[in-house]
C-alpha cells in the first residue's frame, strides 16, 4: 500500500512539473492560441470516440439543416438533461469540421468568443450548457449581454455558425430573453416534432443493450431522458430490472443510495465528496490535502461523521472507493472525478443537499450553493414560480446558518457567489440578509462593502457588490453598500463600473441614486466605452441619457478604442432619433468618423434612417465625408436607390462629382490581402441586396473582381444606372452639367446602362446628352456593348440617337 502511495505521489510530481513547464512554454499569446487548440482537439478527439455509437434521429436532421441554412447563424439545442443535446450538438460540430472544412472552437467564456473569432474564417462556435447546467446563471448571462456587439458581429459573418445546448429551463428563464442572439432559432429535442420515435428509441435500445426483444411499453414510455437512461442502464449488473430502472430511474439510484448507506459507507462518503466539491474533485487532494485551497481533511471528517464512518477515516481509502466507482458513477479525466452524468448529478446534489444540509452549508462549494440551495419561503414567490427539479429546500432552521456563509464567503472574496445567489432574487429572502447585515460592526460593513471579487477567468474579473446589485436592480442592498462607504466609481478587471452596468441594464432609478452619489460620469471602460455611450448604444433610453447629460459629460472625447465610435454614432447606428437629438444639443459632434472613415451620417444613409439623415443634416454634418475607399453618403443612397436621402444630400451640399477611389488606391488603402477579398465581396453583395432583379441576376455568374472593377472609380450616376435607379439618376442628372463623366478607362454611365439593357435609363441618359458613340480605352462603345449583351431595344435608340446627332452635325 505504502509503495503505491509513493508511486502515486511520483507520478502527481512528475504531472506538476510537466504542465508548469507547458504553461511556461506558452507565455506569448500566440504560443496560448496554440495551446488552446491544442485543448480543443483533444476535446474533439474525445467526441469522435463517443460518436461511434451515435443514433441518427429526426431531431438530428433538423439540427443539422438549420445550421447549414443560409438562414441561421446560430442554432440552439435544447430540452431536458439527459435527452441527447450534446450527442447531437457533438455529432453535427464533426460532421461540419470533417465534411465542411469548419474550424471548431469550444466556448467556454464569453470572452473567449471575442479573442478566437476571425473575420472570414469558416469557424463553428459550440457552447455547450450556456448560462447554467442547473438553474440560469445570472452571471453568465450578464457576461453574454455585454458581448451583443460582438455575438451580432460573428451572426453577420456569412463564414460563421454558433452551435449550443441549453437546458429547456434555462432557456426558458425570464433572464434568457435578454440574449436576443441565441433565441433566433431553436431545436427543442424534447417536443413533439422533434422527440425521439419509437423506432429512433428501438435503435438506441439494439446500440447500448443489445437487447432486440424489449417491452414495448418501456420504448414507449413517456420519458425525456431515454438516451442517458441506456447510456447509464448499459453500465448496470445485468440482473438489474430494466422495467423497474426505466420506470423510476430516481427511485432506483434513491434506493442504492439508501443501500450504500447500510452496506457501503465509504462509497457513500465518497460521492458525497464528489458532491460537496461541485464535481471537480481533484485526485491530488486525497494525496496532498494542501493543494486544495479549502480544509480538505476537514471537510472529509464532517462527511464521513454524517455518512456514519469513523472521522479518522483515511482519506486514501475514500479515493480508492471512487476508483471502485470509476465508469459507473464516477467518470475521472485529467485526474479529477465527476459524477458520470450531469442528470446523476442533478439527483445526488439533491439527496445529499437535503440529508446532510448543515453538513453543505458548512463546506459545500459556493457556486452550488449559489444555485442549488432555495430558501423554502422562496420558492412560491413571484421570483420562483417555476419548478425547478431537484431543488434543494432550504429549511428556516438553517437560514441564519446559510446566511452566515454567504457572509463568511463575501469576506473571501467570492462575492459573484454571493449577490447571483439565487435567493437573492426573492426580495423577502433580501429583508432576511439585509437584518444579518444591520447587526454587523461599521468596519466590516466598509470592508464588505467594497470587496472586489477573487480572479475569475472571465472578463468579469473584479466584480463588486454594488455593481452586481445595479445589474439586479436590488436598490435595497444598494442603498445599505452606499450606507457603508461603498466605493461608487469602482471598476471591474474590464472598467466596467457600477454606473455603465446600471446604464446597460437601462435601470433608470439605479441611475438616478448613483449620480446623487457622485458616480463619474466620465469613467470608461478598457474599450474606451462611457456610460453615455452604453446608454446609447444599448436602449436609447431618453431618460437616462438626460440625467447622465446634466452631469455635462465628455460626448465626443469618450470613444470606443477599437473603431473610435462616439455615443452619438451610437445613437445613429441604433435608430434612436431622440437620443440622437439630444445629444446634438448639448454639443455633440456628428463628423467624428470611425477609423477607417465611416461617419454617423453615412451610417445612417446605409441603414436607410431617413429621419437621422435629416437630423444630421440639419445640424451640419458633412455630406462629403468619405470612408478609406472613397465611399460617401451620396454615393451609398445612390447604389441603394435611396430616393428621400439621395434629395435630402443633394439639399444639403452633396458632392455629385466625388467618385469612389480607383481599385489600386483602395487596394494600397487597406492592410492586407485579405481586407481586400473582404472589401470585393462587400460590394458583391450589395449588387445583389440593393440592385435591381435584372443586375441581380446578372451578376450572379459574375466573379467578385467584376463586381469591384464596376464601383471602383465610379460616381454617384454611374453605379445609380448599374443598380438599375431611374428615379435616383434623374435626380443626379439634374445637378450635373454632362453625363458623360469618366472612369479611369473612360467608361461613362451609358455604358453600364446599356450593358444591362435599361432601356428607360439609356433614354433618360440619350435625352440629356450623352454620347451614343463615346469610346472608352479598350475602344468599346455603348453601342457595341448593348450589341454584344443582345438588348436590341437598346441598340435601336442608340443608333436612332447616333443619327440624330450626325444630322444636327451636318446641320450646323
Amino acid at each position: 500500500m505504502l509503495i503505491n502511495v509513493i508511486q502515486f505521489c511520483l507520478s502527481v510530481i512528475k504531472q506538476y512539473e510537466l504542465k508548469t513547464q507547458t504553461l511556461l512554454s506558452y507565455t506569448s499569446l500566440t504560443n496560448f492560441a496554440l495551446y488552446f487548440a491544442e485543448q480543443v482537439k483533444r476535446r474533439i478527439d474525445e467526441w469522435k470516440i463517443k460518436d461511434k455509437e451515435f443514433i441518427c434521429t429526426r431531431a438530428y436532421a433538423d439540427v443539422l439543416a438549420k445550421i447549414t441554412s443560409n438562414n441561421c447563424a446560430c442554432v440552439a439545442v435544447t430540452g431536458s438533461s439527459g435527452s441527447g443535446k450534446s450527442a447531437i450538438v457533438r455529432h453535427v460540430s464533426l460532421l461540419l469540421y470533417e465534411e465542411n472544412g469548419f474550424d471548431i472552437i469550444i466556448v467556454s467564456f464569453p470572452m473567449e468568443l471575442k479573442n478566437y473569432y476571425k473575420p472570414g474564417r469558416k469557424t463553428l462556435f459550440v457552447l455547450e450548457d450556456v448560462c447554467g447546467k442547473f438553474t440560469a446563471n445570472k452571471r453568465q448571462i450578464d457576461d453574454w449581454v455585454a458581448m451583443t456587439d460582438v455575438l451580432k458581429q460573428v451572426m453577420a459573418d456569412d463564414h460563421c455558425k454558433i452551435l449550443l445546448t441549453c437546458r429547456l429551463q434555462v432557456y426558458k428563464d425570464e433572464k434568457f430573453s435578454e440574449l436576443a442572439a441565441f433565441k433566433t432559432c431553436e431545436c427543442n429535442i424534447t417536443s413533439a416534432e422533434l422527440c425521439l420515435t419509437i423506432n429512433e428509441r428501438k435503435m438506441l435500445v439494439n446500440t447500448y443493450l443489445n437487447k432486440q426483444n424489449i417491452e414495448v411499453d418501456i420504448i414507449s414510455r413517456e420519458t425525456d431522458m431515454f438516451p442517458l437512461l441506456c447510456e447509464l442502464y448499459s453500465k448496470e449488473n445485468e440482473d438489474v430490472d430494466i422495467g423497474k430502472y426505466f420506470n423510476t430511474p430516481y427511485h432506483f439510484y434513491k434506493k442504492e443510495l439508501e443501500a450504500l448507506r447500510i452496506n457501503g459507507k465509504y462509497k457513500l462518503c465518497a460521492l458525497c465528496l464528489c458532491i460537496l466539491f461541485n464535481n471537480q474533485l481533484k485526485e491530488s487532494y486525497f494525496i496532498s490535502p494542501k493543494t486544495c485551497k479549502k480544509n480538505f481533511p476537514k471537510i472529509v471528517q464532517d462527511a464521513c461523521t454524517y455518512c456514519g464512518l469513523r472521522r479518522d477515516t483515511s482519506a486514501i481509502r475514500l479515493k480508492d472507493e471512487l476508483e471502485t466507482l470509476d465508469k459507473t458513477y464516477i467518470s475521472k479525466h485529467d485526474g479529477v472525478y465527476k459524477v458520470y452524468h450531469d442528470k446523476l448529478f442533478d439527483f445526488m446534489a439533491y439527496y445529499f443537499g437535503q440529508m446532510m444540509m448543515q453538513c453543505f452549508i458548512d463546506h459545500a462549494d459556493s457556486a452550488f450553493l449559489r444555485e442549488r440551495f432555495l430558501w423554502e419561503k422562496a420558492i412560491d414567490t413571484e421570483e420562483h414560480l417555476h419548478v425547478i427539479e431537484n431543488i434543494v429546500s432550504l429549511k428556516g432552521e438553517f437560514l441564519q446558518s446559510f446566511i452566515d456563509r454567504m457572509i463568511s464567503d463575501w469576506s473571501n472574496g467570492k462575492v459573484s457567489d454571493v449577490f447571483y445567489n439565487i435567493n437573492m432574487r426573492s426580495p423577502s429572502f433580501r429583508d432576511e440578509f439585509l437584518k444579518v447585515l444591520k447587526g454587523i460592526d461599521e468596519e466590516q460593513a466598509s470592508q464588505l462593502s467594497n470587496m472586489r471579487d477573487v480572479f475569475r477567468e472571465d472578463f468579469a474579473s473584479g466584480n463588486t457588490p454594488l455593481i452586481i446589485s445595479c445589474v439586479d436592480e436590488y436598490e435595497d442592498l444598494l442603498k445599505w453598500l452606499l450606507d457603508h462607504k461603498a466605493n461608487v466609481n469602482e471598476s471591474r478587471k474590464d472598467g466596467s463600473s457600477a454606473l455603465y452596468m446600471a446604464c446597460q441594464k437601462n435601470s433608470c432609478d439605479v441611475v438616478k441614486i448613483l449620480l446623487q452619489n457622485n458616480a463619474d460620469v466620465n469613467l470608461c471602460t478598457e474599450e474606451g466605452v462611457s456610460p453615455l455611450g452604453v446608454a446609447c448604444n444599448y436602449h436609447g433610453n431618453l431618460q437616462i441619457i438626460r440625467e447622465l447629460l446634466k452631469k455635462n459629460p465628455e460626448v465626443n472625447t469618450c470613444r470606443f478604442k477599437e473603431n473610435n465610435m462616439t455615443p452619438l454614432f451610437n445613437a445613429c447606428q441604433q435608430n434612436f432619433f431622440s437620443a440622437v437629438e439630444e445629444l446634438l444639443k448639448h454639443g455633440a459632434d456628428p463628423d467624428i468618423c470611425l477609423h477607417d472613415g465611416m461617419s454617423a451620417l453615412l451610417n445612417a444613409c446605409q441603414n436607410k434612417y431617413t429621419d437621422i439623415v435629416c437630423l444630421l443634416v440639419q445640424n451640419k454634418a458633412n455630406p462629403n465625408s468619405e470612408m478609406r475607399d472613397g465611399d460617401t453618403p451620396l454615393f451609398a443612397a445612390s447604389r441603394m436607390g435611396l430616393r428621400d436621402i439621395t434629395e435630402l444630400l443633394l439639399e444639403n451640399g452633396a458632392d455629385y462629382n466625388k467618385c469612389l477611389y480607383s481599385g489600386e488606391a483602395i487596394a494600397k488603402s487597406l492592410k492586407d490581402t485579405e481586407s481586400l477579398e473582404d472589401e470585393k465581396q462587400a460590394w458583391f453583395d450589395d449588387v445583389k441586396s440593393y440592385g435591381s432583379q435584372t443586375i441581380a441576376a446578372y451578376i450572379e455568374n459574375k466573379s467578385v473582381d467584376y463586381a469591384f472593377s464596376l464601383f471602383a472609380g465610379s460616381s454617384p450616376l454611374h453605379v445609380a444606372c448599374f443598380m438599375g435607379h431611374i428615379e435616383i439618376c434623374r435626380m443626379l442628372i439634374g445637378k450635373l452639367s454632362s453625363v458623360d463623366t469618366k472612369k479611369e478607362d473612360g467608361t461613362t454611365p451609358l455604358f453600364y446602362a446599356c450593358e444591362l439593357g435599361y432601356l428607360a435609363i439609356v433614354r433618360v441618359l440619350l435625352e440629356n446628352g450623352a454620347n451614343p458613340k463615346i469610346q472608352r480605352d479598350d475602344l468599346s462603345s455603348p453601342l457595341k456593348i448593348a450589341e454584344m449583351n443582345g438588348h436590341t431595344d437598346v441598340l435601336s435608340l442608340l443608333i436612332k440617337y447616333s443619327r440624330k446627332n450626325r444630322n444636327l452635325n451636318a446641320i450646323t
